[in-house]
């Protein structure tokens, strides 16, 4: 895509699909041509990244062509190619005017969007963390509302702890901590968490993440008395009382507190 060869109105997925099925020339053939003839046309680090593949065996580059293949899978669609055949919208203009940008689709759509709407989301994000904001530069928000149900977003666990620094807070709103889990292992949501400066919870009902607020709130020290009361012999009619104070740790809520709390 760096060619000057491609005008900049066919710089567009379509474009890519069109090189990667080798509609003008065999894949090989046009990687080759990089190493030579149209050398000048590509950066060196495209060159670098690029000729590798140009020298492998024949049964190892159709094995790794196939999964190229079979990734660009969700692209060969009509409707897709013409929506992104032009853009509307330039992602560096976000820090420097005053724009909204709505990416919205239905969860059903997921299959056949997911895989751009994932592209967008990684360029923006990999944009935004090029550089601290310059002067006259404003600050972007990103709000990812149901982000369990975006699929997983590529190096999304890594990129929220940098973009903060760099004047692009991130908001994710999820159902629950266990549907993020399913998507990113949980390990890969405590670093989104960690990297949070606010944790909101909404109407919690489920147990993990009732348990985990009560943990994350902490415990509190309450007074407790013990009485003991003792008779001296089977025949006396007193006892003796004695009287035992200690502070006990419980949590500051626990989670059925939690549960039933006022709306």
């Amino acid at each position: 895509m760096e060619s000057t060869r491609i005008a900049d109105e066919n710089r567009s997925f379509a474009t890519i699909l069109k090189i990667m099925n080798g509609a003008d020339e065999p894949i090989l053939e046009f990687l080759a041509s990089r190493r030579d003839t149209r050398r000048h046309e590509v950066s060196d680090f495209t060159l670098q990244t690029l000729l590798p593949y140009a020298d492998m065996a024949e049964k190892q580059f159709s094995g790794l062509y196939a999964g190229v293949r079979t990734g660009m899978a969700p692209f060969l669609n009509e409707r897709l190619m013409r929506a992104t055949s032009r853009s509307s919208f330039d992602i560096r203009n976000l820090k420097s005017e005053r724009v909204s940008l709505y990416l919205d689709f239905r969860r059903e759509q997921m299959a056949s969007l997911g895989p751009l709407f994932n592209v967008l989301i990684t360029q923006m994000m990999n944009f935004m963390s090029e550089s601290m904001p310059r002067p006259g530069e404003h600050q972007v928000l990103v709000l990812l509302d149901e982000f369990q149900n975006l699929g997983k977003l590529e190096n999304v666990t890594d990129m929220a702890t940098v973009l903060g620094g760099h004047g692009v807070p991130m908001w994710f709103f999820v159902q629950s901590l266990k549907s993020v889990d399913e998507i990113y292992r949980k390990e890969s949501r405590e670093t989104l968490i960690n990297a949070a400066r606010v944790q909101i919870f909404f109407g919690a009902q489920e147990t993990d993440d009732l348990r985990y607020v009560s943990d994350q709130i902490g415990e509190t020290s309450e007074p407790q008395k013990d009485v003991t009361r003792t008779q001296a012999s089977l025949f006396d009619t007193y006892y003796t009382r004695s009287v035992h104070s200690k502070q006990v740790r419980r949590p500051l809520m626990r989670p059925d507190e939690i549960r039933t709390m006022d709306k």
